[in-house]
């Protein structure tokens, strides 16, 4: 159990300044205030760093990658920087609703617990639409992300003990979050709230 947790939302970001604005906002709008931001830069070339630091936030902090990498390389360096009790992932194409943080750190603090996801919003851009997305986890979580994987990266929130063990596996671009919960599921103490906190954008 945690009492009042630090938050860290790591930010990897390669050329996000189309939609980096929408993600940043989400998290200063956040009901819960404990957070610092991990803004991990994979050598932009574009004003991403810029719009970053125009906030003039204290609790923003800008770390360039040590050389360009793939995705979970970066995501596995930005979490070293981390000093929070608490880990998520706010990549800078989506966004959160405002009492995200709140709702999940409730449960760490009543409950020891490794892990907490939420349902979430696909938002298709181009077609105009969105769909709630409800994570099917039925009796054992091993099982259930195996035969259907539908969790979404953006409502993760990790204790941080969890990478004193554990990364992104280093071999994975795409699916490093699908190989990190597989490796941790048949261990793992987790909460499932049913509400959409996050936006996925498509």
């Amino acid at each position: 159990m945690l009492d009042n947790p630090l938050v860290s939302i790591i930010v990897n970001c390669k050329n996000g300044e189309k939609y980096l604005n929408q993600a940043l906002k989400s998290v200063i709008n956040q009901t819960y205030t404990n957070w610092e931001l991990i803004f991990f830069d994979n050598f932009s070339t574009d004003s991403s760093k810029k719009i970053l630091l125009s906030y003039d936030n204290k609790k923003f902090k800008y770390f360039l990658n040590e050389e360009e990498s793939n995705l979970s390389v970066a995501r596995n360096r930005a979490i070293k920087k981390a000093q929070g009790q608490i880990i998520t992932i706010l990549d800078h194409d989506d966004w959160w609703k405002q009492n995200k943080l709140k709702e999940q750190v409730k449960f760490f603090e009543k409950n020891d617990l490794d892990f907490v996801f939420t349902d979430y919003y696909q938002i298709y851009e181009n077609l105009n639409k969105s769909r709630k997305i409800r994570s099917k986890i039925k009796g054992d979580f091993y099982s259930s992300i195996i035969n259907n994987y539908n969790l979404g990266l953006n409502t993760f929130a990790f204790n941080a003990n969890i990478f004193k063990k554990h990364c992104f596996d280093n071999d994975y671009h795409i699916i490093g979050d699908f190989s990190l919960i597989v490796e941790i599921s048949k261990n793992i103490k987790w909460k499932r709230l049913s509400i959409p906190y996050s936006f996925y954008r498509i």
